[in-house]
């Protein structure tokens, strides 16, 4: 089954998967500290703005990824003109963009659950979800971004062999399992020797605040 297999073809592959890790990390960096803002915004008191960001963090968990990039892809222009400079916005930058979506939706609550003191902060929440956003970097190829499908797809079609499918396929799998393997073991050895901190560091406690703030007032 393999011995017609180009096997030099691999490296192709690995150079396009960077593509899905840049994405997915960019996605994280970007909607993260966006994400705790709308978080530490839900813990206020104001009625009206927590009603709001409640409508606007369920809409961006429940959009699905697949249509975000098609409207990112649409409605967000391919180049601006900022102080007659131009900016292009590659295909690339808008799945980031389109990603980082629900990683606000998603983080934002876990993010105000960590400031009322519901929950510690944990690197096994980043390390899941990262993961899901690599997975979901696949979707990117739709809008023309050279990363492993599309690279996989164009190499089946160039080859025009249908039984070639399965072995491209097979290998573009093993990859995202060896890389997700390669994830976990590194979230697992950062977590052994930062995790402890982080969580003490980062277990914050809004309402505590807010009547210890209140206690000293009062005094």
């Amino acid at each position: 089954m393999w011995n017609e297999f180009p096997f030099s073809v691999v490296q192709i592959f690995l150079d396009a998967f960077t593509y899905n890790l840049a994405i997915a990390a960019l996605a994280m960096a970007i909607g993260s500290p966006i994400s705790f803002l709308l978080g530490y915004m839900s813990t206020l008191s104001n009625k009206l703005l927590i009603f709001a960001l409640k409508i606007l963090k369920s809409l961006f968990c429940n959009v699905p990824s697949f249509v975000l990039l098609f409207y990112f892809t649409l409605i967000v222009p391919s180049q601006l003109d900022v102080l007659g400079a131009i900016w292009f916005i590659t295909p690339f930058t808008k799945a980031v963009l389109a990603l980082s979506i629900p990683v606000i939706g998603y983080y934002s609550d876990v993010f105000e659950q960590i400031l009322r003191g519901k929950t510690h902060f944990s690197l096994a929440t980043f390390k899941q979800f990262f993961i899901v956003i690599l997975m979901a970097s696949t979707t990117a190829s739709v809008i023309g971004v050279p990363e492993i499908m599309a690279t996989a797809n164009a190499y089946i079609a160039s080859k025009g062999d249908v039984s070639m499918m399965l072995k491209v396929y097979f290998v573009v799998v093993l990859i995202f399992v060896i890389s997700g393997l390669c994830i976990q073991i590194l979230f697992y050895i950062f977590n052994r020797m930062y995790g402890f901190t982080f969580a003490k560091k980062y277990s914050w406690n809004r309402e505590e605040e807010d009547e210890n703030s209140a206690t000293n007032s009062s005094n």
